[in-house]
């Protein structure tokens, strides 16, 4: 009973770890594409995005993104979608593959995302 215990114990803890580190290296990429000049959407709600956003960042909530007017972004640019847990940014994404995006980004959350770019501002 207890190495059944000790074994789930580390495989959350495993899974905990590793959740984090991904976070991080969508959030790192995330960054990267939109220093090379990507197009970011945040899919949160209006309300969200006026508590806080990042710089340039569009807002299209994912409920309004299948049928939004994306004229303004071409099938070939970059596109970084994020949201509070990145949740709705992988809901946004794969919208976006499916309207013919083909390079589109799955930043995650915000606060990973202000969080990396503050530890990468400060190196």
């Amino acid at each position: 009973m207890i190495k059944k215990l000790m074994a789930a114990a580390f495989l959350i803890l495993g899974m905990l770890f590793s959740t984090g580190v991904f976070a991080t290296e969508r959030a790192e990429q995330a960054w990267e594409w939109i220093d090379s000049g990507a197009v970011v959407i945040d899919v949160r709600t209006p309300q969200e995005f006026n508590g806080g956003h990042l710089d340039n960042a569009v807002n299209i909530p994912v409920a309004d993104l299948s049928r939004a007017d994306l004229s303004f972004v071409d099938k070939d640019e970059q596109i970084v979608v994020y949201c509070r847990s990145g949740n709705r940014s992988g809901n946004a994404k794969q919208i976006l593959l499916t309207k013919g995006y083909k390079h589109v980004h799955n930043g995650g959350g915000l606060q990973m995302m202000l969080s990396v770019n503050q530890l990468s501002s400060s190196e």
